[in-house]
């Protein structure tokens, strides 16, 4: 739980400075601006959802307030 748009945002800054002082090119600060255009993966496990893939474009959606495109997996 990010504990709304404020949490996403806290969270994903956080991701985004531990990226960029790691030099490791993951390139999250481009979630705030540019579209997003992969959905993420998530299990609906009693009507609960679970991120499976897609965390930082969650907490991006999440805190620039824009819907969450996803792929939706249930147990059979």
């Amino acid at each position: 739980d990010f504990e709304g748009a404020a949490g996403a945002k806290a969270w994903l800054e956080r991701e985004i400075e531990m990226d960029e002082t790691e030099c490791l090119h993951r390139e999250w600060r481009a979630l705030l601006s540019e579209e997003i255009r992969e959905e993420v993966v998530v299990l609906d496990r009693g009507g609960r959802l679970y991120i499976w893939d897609g965390w930082h474009r969650v907490a991006a959606s999440i805190s620039r307030g824009i819907a969450v495109k996803a792929i939706v997996g249930r147990p059979i």
